[in-house]
């Protein structure tokens, strides 16, 4: 059985909502019509942000693997794209995941390409039998060893600038690092202002 006095309230507030929709739907366009440049800037700027962060990817470093050239907080701009358009350069500053350590992302920087050689030996570098400079390092010295290590295809070896404090591809929890899994390349440091500007590929 119905209830009158159900219908009636239902009937009521459907003509509420109506009323409201209705004078909803005024105001809303008179707002648009007030604002409508300031909607339009707002909707292009929205788009803008949305397409720089498929390309652009903002990191803080954690740590002082890198120093004496990255510090721990700086604040880092990363290109997503930049080995979906080009090739790992010798001396860019990569980040990426370690599956080994629960898959915290790691920043070093690259030492070895594909098909390089690489040496380490008595505190020295060398790639493809070429010494290399190690001068922007924290100690200009890189311990461990390295003997004869030949880079495949869609490897990287990367280290960081601070040789005797980073866990990099001279260990076996990193490793030689897939390119494929890069999650981008530092281009500028934002943070702190001092020392606002591009980052040096150092190599």
């Amino acid at each position: 059985m119905f209830d009158g006095n159900i219908i009636v309230v239902h009937i009521l507030c459907v003509n509420t909502f109506l009323l409201c929709y209705n004078t909803c739907m005024e105001n809303t366009k008179g707002f648009i019509s007030k604002h409508k440049e300031f909607i339009k800037d707002a909707v292009i700027a929205i788009a803008i942000a949305a397409a720089v962060l498929v390309f652009i990817k903002p990191v803080i470093v954690s740590g002082e693997s890198m120093l004496p050239n990255l510090q721990d907080h700086n604040y880092l701009l990363l290109s997503r794209q930049a080995y979906n358009i080009g090739e790992p350069k010798h001396g860019q500053v990569i980040v990426f995941p370690v599956e080994k350590d629960d898959n915290r992302l790691y920043i070093k920087r690259v030492i070895g390409i594909p098909g390089d050689t690489i040496d380490i030996r008595d505190g020295d570098v060398y790639v493809n039998g070429k010494k290399q400079n190690q001068s922007y390092t924290l100690d200009k010295y890189t311990p461990g060893e390295v003997k004869n290590l030949k880079i495949p295809r869609g490897k990287i070896f990367a280290m960081g600038d601070n040789r005797c404090n980073s866990q990099d591809s001279r260990s076996d929890i990193v490793g030689l690092i897939d390119i494929d899994n890069v999650s981008g390349v530092a281009l500028l440091r934002l943070w702190p202002v001092t020392e606002i500007g591009t980052i040096k590929n150092y190599k």
